[in-house]
């Protein structure tokens, strides 16, 4: 799905992943947490990145996160819309924190939201036509049937 938010943004939505019902295979609960709820919190698995793009409903009011932003670039990042499920994006082109932190918060519903990073966001998907290969790759995301 890509969503047009504006002239200048557009953002493709990777992945709505969705855990097995309980009695099948998986079953867990999916979040978004910044640290200090995280620390309490017994994770199977876990990723660390940041900043939190929605935290609790809230954008963060940090000069990085201001409407009037002028630093642009592709990012990407995760939430969990419900606790059964998770939702990857990239933007397709340079969007700021604030920008990219609304279409979380009002297009996806997210209360919780991780900017996952946009130095290196890459996106193997045949369906959309896109191999990027920006750069070297650390942690990789995968939805696999």
């Amino acid at each position: 799905m890509n969503a047009r938010l504006s002239a200048s943004m557009t953002v493709l939505l990777l992945a709505t992943a969705r855990v097995a019902p309980a009695g099948e295979s998986l079953t867990f609960a999916m979040n978004a947490l910044p640290t200090h709820e995280y620390r309490n919190a017994s994770p199977i698995i876990a990723t660390q990145s940041g900043p939190m793009l929605v935290d609790r409903g809230l954008i963060p009011d940090i000069p990085a996160f201001r409407r009037n932003s002028t630093s642009r670039f592709v990012r990407n990042g995760v939430c969990a819309p419900t606790p059964q499920s998770a939702a990857f994006a990239i933007s397709e082109g340079p969007v700021t924190f604030f920008e990219f932190a609304q279409f979380f918060r009002d297009h996806l519903g997210c209360r919780n939201a991780l900017y996952l990073d946009g130095s290196v966001s890459s996106l193997y998907a045949p369906q959309f036509e896109r191999a990027d290969d920006h750069a070297k790759l650390g942690p990789i995301f995968a939805v696999t049937r």
